[in-house]
């Protein structure tokens, strides 16, 4: 195998979205994750006053993990790890916390890697 070529698969974009990216449907998945977040989680704890950055603190980092994400070529691989995550939890198939330097990130959580 070439060194330097990224050999993961490509994640199939949904015929709904068949006008993005896979960058853009990427973006999409994990932006929507953030609004369900922020309405269900952090709303929440803002109003008891437990919210510790605020909603703009919140939306520069998931733009820099996304950014990152991208540069490194991974959009597919968090899509397909999603995807699996996805699957296992609509037909009640235990999924632990995550492992690995992403699992600690924003992307991660907005997407429900392991949480």
């Amino acid at each position: 195998m070439p060194k330097g070529a990224n050999h993961l698969p490509v994640y199939p974009i949904p015929a709904r979205d068949r006008d993005l990216t896979l960058d853009q449907y990427f973006e999409k998945v994990v932006r929507e994750g953030y609004e369900r977040r922020r309405e269900t989680m952090w709303e929440p704890m803002r109003a008891r006053g437990d919210l510790r950055h605020t909603f703009s603190d919140y939306q520069e980092r998931i733009s820099s993990e996304i950014a990152m994400i991208r540069r490194m070529g991974f959009p597919s691989y968090f899509l397909i790890v999603w995807d699996f995550i996805r699957y296992a939890r609509e037909h009640q198939i235990p999924v632990g916390p995550g492992r690995g330097s992403a699992a600690g990130s924003l992307v991660a959580y907005c997407t429900n890697h392991g949480h």
